[in-house]
């Protein structure tokens, strides 16, 4: 599918420094950002942040697939190495920007996962954590 944006210049320019930085094309690193934002980096369990089904209308079977969502095995070394570099203080402005998109999507399935967690043991389909 193809899509046209208008971007913000501050974003094309930032956009058009990581490319040149990377050696890469100005498109290429704004599908990276979109891609690491969305997902679909494969590798895994892909990550699904998706909302749009109210909690009520999901299957079970969705209940509990997203109660154990996780990064994917791709995104999850990618954080660890950047999350390494950033300890380091080691971290480029293209590190620091995949860093701040992979934090956001952790943080969001975090969230989304604790929310599924609530409904499948509010459908008893898991025990209750139990509490320390």
């Amino acid at each position: 599918m193809e899509i046209t944006l208008s971007l913000p210049d501050e974003w094309v320019a930032k956009a058009g420094r990581l490319a040149s930085r990377s050696g890469r094309g100005v498109e290429e690193v704004i599908r990276e950002a979109l891609s690491l934002s969305f997902g679909g980096s494969g590798g895994g369990q892909d990550l699904d942040l998706s909302d749009s089904v109210p909690w009520k209308d999901r299957s079970d079977d969705d209940i509990l697939r997203l109660s154990e969502l996780r990064l994917s095995d791709t995104e999850d070394s990618l954080l660890t190495n950047l999350l390494g570099k950033q300890r380091e203080q080691t971290l480029n402005d293209e590190e620091r920007a995949s860093l701040a998109a992979l934090m956001r999507r952790y943080e969001d399935g975090l969230l989304l996962k604790a929310e599924a967690l609530r409904e499948a043991v509010s459908r008893g389909l898991v025990p209750p954590l139990e509490q320390a």
